[in-house]
């Protein structure tokens, strides 16, 4: 359908900024899908991992977490329990990295 070419047009365009170092923009592209699909993957964890690279670690955590719902991958975990520490909430962070290795 037209929408889910537009939908797919953005993914690819956020894509390509995101690897193009242009973050700003790709968050952007990237907060776009996010609204017309709250549980984008990917578009929720890129925003997850420009929120925690500014220090907006509960932000961050908001964003990995829709993301961990819709796929439960275990490199979504340990992202979560990666910004946990950085947020300084070890005993969180220590769970995560926990199950991991179980």
């Amino acid at each position: 359908t037209l929408v889910t070419s537009v939908l797919a047009g953005q993914q690819s365009a956020a894509d390509s900024l995101w690897r193009a170092g242009r973050t700003a923009d790709a968050v952007q592209e990237y907060r776009r899908r996010v609204a017309a699909r709250p549980g984008d993957i990917q578009a929720n964890f890129r925003l997850a991992q420009s929120f925690a690279w500014q220090g907006q670690i509960d932000s961050a955590l908001v964003h990995i977490r829709i993301a961990r719902r819709t796929d439960p991958d275990p490199d979504l975990l340990e992202a979560e329990a990666t910004f946990l520490s950085w947020g300084r909430q070890w005993r969180a962070a220590l769970v995560r990295f926990d199950s991991l290795i179980a």
